[in-house]
């Protein structure tokens, strides 16, 4: 098992970490830490020769995130995690391309946290939830759900990975950061078994692969829509059916 550390607080509260000032002049977040507690923390785990799995939602919180795996990167062959990773610089992303790093995200907070966070953070903010920029930027990605912060239900995060709205947007928020539906669901299949380093052998159809299968009753790869009324008909873990639906 591997702990999160928080390295910056939550939207909610105003304590995420970012570059420009909150709307309202509340600040700009708050550290969880001193820099020499968090040094501190950094360097005895990788004299453990372990990886971090970090949370980090503000810009400013991944920039100084990822400079501190720069300093001190993880053993080879491991990738540390950051959590979130809501908000970045755009001159973050050469620096993460530099790491062996996955970004743990979660979609739905694109439906639930954005509507009223968009009235808060400030217009200065470059890039927001952008999923789409981070893949193409070659980044590893796996979703979650942040539960029980949020529903524990995969079709709930394929869904707001790929479609980006709410009932509060008249569209798709910043549609050019939507993933394909395909993108969308290998967030919760191979990039949810990378974090294990089991993606070799999870997460995939293919021989040789653990039999971890989940069966739906409506094909939302190619009709997108029909997620909304997709259900769970079956369930199999290790090649032993563990939920069936009448």
């Amino acid at each position: 098992a591997v702990g999160e550390i928080f390295y910056d607080g939550t939207l909610s509260s105003q304590t995420a970490l970012m570059h420009s000032p909150y709307q309202g002049g509340q600040g700009i977040g708050e550290r969880q830490f001193s820099s020499q507690q968090w040094l501190a923390i950094v360097k005895r785990v990788r004299a453990l020769g372990l990886p971090l799995a970090v949370h980090a939602i503000g810009d400013l919180a991944l920039d100084e995130v990822v400079d501190t795996f720069l300093a001190y990167p993880v053993k080879t062959g491991l990738h540390d995690r950051i959590i979130h990773a809501s908000f970045a610089k755009k001159s973050t992303l050469e620096k993460l391309k530099k790491l062996s790093v996955m970004l743990d995200i979660q979609p739905q907070f694109v439906t639930s946290d954005l509507p009223w966070a968009s009235q808060i953070i400030s217009p200065q903010t470059e890039l927001i939830y952008p999923f789409k920029t981070y893949l193409k930027q070659g980044l590893m990605l796996c979703g979650g759900s942040d539960a029980p912060v949020e529903v524990p239900n995969p079709l709930k995060g394929i869904d707001a990975a790929h479609h980006r709205q709410s009932p509060s947007f008249a569209s798709s928020f910043q549609p050019e950061e939507q993933l394909s539906m395909l993108e969308a669901v290998q967030l919760y299949t191979i990039g949810a078994n990378a974090p294990s380093y089991q993606s070799q052998r999870q997460g995939k159809l293919v021989v040789g692969s653990v039999a971890d299968l989940t069966f739906i009753n409506e094909d939302f790869i190619s009709n997108p829509k029909r997620i909304t009324t997709a259900k769970v008909m079956m369930t199999v873990v290790d090649n032993q059916i563990v939920f069936r639906k009448n």
